[in-house]
């Protein structure tokens, strides 16, 4: 038979607290917080031309400075492609920027989808100013920017007296980004003028940018005189005026960005003046876009010799060709004068 414990034992037992808290002190767990939602994320996507609409430009730099955040970048592809990804949903200022050309735009980034702007919205909108230094008549840079959709106002065209227009005091030159030589620019005063050689240096130095072409030659060989070996004697001047007139000029395009461009790496230069401008060789800092094996006057021949070739200094850069810069020059040949302004 189950014995039963006494009335008082059993109501010890029910009431001892055995060191716990009282029920309805104990404390409501905490409530956990809301988890919060990750920041929504897009993309955009697009493509970069000069001011013409249709001259696609590679190795653009294309970015975004979200607020708060480090700069997206990145960098256009051979055809002018770009896709920035992860960029934070909302408005957004988009930055691109190739040489002296630059654009910026207001953008609204989709979460979780790509804004693509459309091709004829490519167009960098912004600019240098330009020097043009007309030289020989066959040479004719400020026509191909024309045909660029560079505005006419943003290039002023100097005749010979250009050295002491432009490089007589330290300001003059400074009021532009770019300055184009033509060939048989004036150098006789600029040769004989250190003064004026140093203001262009220090030009280049701080960041402007300096073209040459064909027999403007002696202007960088007086200026930069380590970096290109021209043929000739080099302290004669227009010695290196041998090349020999050839109407196609079978040359290999080694710069990647500039292959991909053209679409092959074999083009046919013009050269079909009497004489033209030939280079030997470069220094290893100096970057190749450009040989061809070069005929001379005396019949031999300049063996995968430079034939557009390019170089920084300071901030600057200096972009030297063999060849002219006019319109209608040889359809590889013109595309190729097109994209190396954006170099500059």
């Amino acid at each position: 038979m189950k014995r039963l414990l006494p009335l008082t034992l059993a109501l010890a037992f029910s009431s001892c607290d055995c060191g716990l808290e009282p029920l309805d002190q104990i404390p409501e767990p905490p409530v956990p917080e809301p988890t919060p939602e990750p920041e929504p994320f897009g993309a955009v996507a697009g493509r970069v031309c000069g001011p013409d609409g249709v001259t696609w430009l590679a190795v653009a730099s294309v970015w975004v400075e979200p607020e708060g955040a480090a700069r997206l970048s990145t960098s256009s592809d051979g055809e002018g492609h770009f896709r920035l990804d992860a960029v934070p949903a909302g408005p957004q200022r988009l930055h691109i920027e190739k040489g002296s050309f630059s654009s910026t735009r207001d953008i609204v980034i989709p979460a979780g989808e790509t804004l693509i702007i459309p091709d004829d919205a490519c167009e960098l909108d912004l600019g240098p100013r330009i020097a043009v230094v007309r030289g020989s008549q066959y040479d004719n840079v400020e026509g191909v920017l024309q045909e660029l959709g560079v505005q006419a106002e943003v290039v002023d065209v100097y005749q010979s007296d250009w050295a002491e227009r432009l490089l007589s005091d330290d300001d003059a030159l400074l009021e532009y980004d770019i300055l184009f030589l033509n060939c048989r620019s004036n150098e006789a005063t600029y040769a004989a003028r250190p003064d004026m050689q140093e203001r262009l240096r220090a030009f280049v130095e701080g960041g402007g940018s300096l073209h040459a072409s064909d027999q403007a030659y002696d202007l960088i060989e007086i200026t930069f005189p380590d970096m290109i070996d021209f043929f000739g004697d080099d302290e004669e001047r227009g010695d290196a005026d041998q090349g020999d007139s050839i109407d196609q000029l079978q040359a290999t395009v080694l710069d990647e960005h500039l292959r991909v461009a053209l679409g092959h790496q074999v083009i046919d230069l013009h050269y079909g003046l009497s004489t033209w401008s030939s280079m030997v060789s470069v220094d290893d800092s100096v970057h190749v876009y450009i040989e061809a094996d070069s005929p001379l006057l005396n019949g031999d021949v300049i063996e995968r010799a430079p034939q557009l070739v390019g170089f920084e200094h300071g901030a600057g850069q200096v972009i030297y060709s063999s060849f002219h810069q006019e319109p209608g020059i040889g359809v590889d040949q013109e595309q190729v004068v097109r994209l190396i302004l954006f170099e500059l």
